[in-house]
């Protein structure tokens, strides 16, 4: 990018640079993201803004990075790693399998697989219910997922006995996180993707990928704003390297 793309050294310029930035094709979201104060900045120092400047940080909220830790290490489990973990669960016992298939059926959260309840799971419709955490209000989502598994969860309910709001695992997120970390050792995988938010952002990465529109995948994974959601359509893994196969 040049360095003085968007220099501005007067009010006039500022305000044709802002709007010709909102409009271009190529940074759709510039609108909303721009705060006109950090471009405000460098018309009164008569500076560049340039690419990690404050003028531009608002891109930061929106790209790769968010699925990559500060040392470059991926933070989503592949559908390989996935799937190893899953078969890596047949040695351990059932509410641990159950719990590690319910993340990866539904992409949910930790604290949502917690708290599910036998009256949530839903066979008629083949979905499971979860109540959206980080709302104000109170907002439920449901989730499709196959009927085997949720006639598993069921099963595993009637055989402890479990009324209807009662938790299917009544752990601590410690135990659940502690559970998936053995479960990803097991399978052979390290890094900051063994962890149970490395299946939800598989979940995400998965269905952009499968064709999925970002409205769905965001309301599937319980998002308030699309721009989190957004960020799974940066990972495209099987797609751009077959693109980028071209050029070998």
């Amino acid at each position: 990018m040049p360095r003085n793309l968007y220099y501005c050294n007067d009010f006039t310029l500022y305000s044709a640079a802002l709007l010709r930035i909102s409009r271009s094709a190529r940074n759709p979201h510039a609108a909303s993201l721009f705060r006109p104060s950090g471009l405000q900045h460098y018309v009164q120092k008569g500076c560049t803004a340039r690419p990690g400047s404050k003028a531009l940080s608002g891109f930061d909220d929106i790209g790769e990075g968010d699925l990559f830790d500060q040392n470059g290490a991926r933070k989503y489990l592949t559908q390989g790693e996935a799937k190893r973990l899953l078969a890596a669960t047949r040695l351990a016992d059932k509410p641990t399998r159950l719990f590690c298939r319910l993340l990866y059926y539904t992409g949910c959260r930790c604290s949502e697989a917690l708290a599910l309840t036998p009256r949530r799971l839903d066979l008629e419709t083949g979905r499971i219910v979860f109540r959206t955490l980080k709302r104000r209000k109170t907002v439920y989502r449901a989730v499709p997922a196959p009927r085997r598994f949720i006639r598993d969860l069921i099963a595993h309910a009637e055989r402890l006995g479990l009324a209807p709001d009662d938790r299917v695992f009544p752990w601590c997120r410690q135990t659940g996180w502690r559970r998936i970390r053995a479960m990803a050792e097991i399978a052979g995988i390290e890094g900051p993707q063994a962890t149970v938010k490395g299946f939800r952002h598989r979940y995400g990465c998965h269905a952009i990928g499968s064709g999925l529109q970002e409205s769905l995948v965001g309301r599937l994974l319980g998002h308030a704003n699309l721009r989190s959601t957004r960020v799974y359509t940066f990972v495209m893994d099987a797609e751009e390297r077959e693109l980028v196969k071209r050029m070998w």
